[in-house]
């Protein structure tokens, strides 16, 4: 989700060894202009380091506001999903 949102790679480093360091350590950075404050607070429960804190990202989709787009009308092809499920 970071990498698709920012169009690069959460954890960076000068070597294999630094780099693994900055993932063990959680250590990255989000650009400011390039994300919401819900965007963040997601990638931050993705990327948390404590996997019995870490969120599950099939949790997040289907409970978190910013990803399920509540505010917005369903496209056509949502439309076309529920009525196959209807009727299979």
């Amino acid at each position: 989700m970071y990498a698709m949102l920012t169009g690069t790679f959460p954890f960076r480093g000068q070597s294999e060894s630094e780099l693994y360091g900055r993932i063990q350590r959680g250590h990255y950075k989000v650009p400011n202009e390039l994300m919401s404050r819900e965007a963040k607070t997601i990638i931050s429960k993705l990327l948390e380091t404590d996997p019995r804190k870490r969120a599950r990202a099939k949790d997040l989709i289907r409970d978190h506001e910013w990803v399920m787009c509540k505010d917005l009308p369903l496209s056509i092809f949502e439309n076309a999903g529920n009525i196959f499920k209807a009727s299979g």
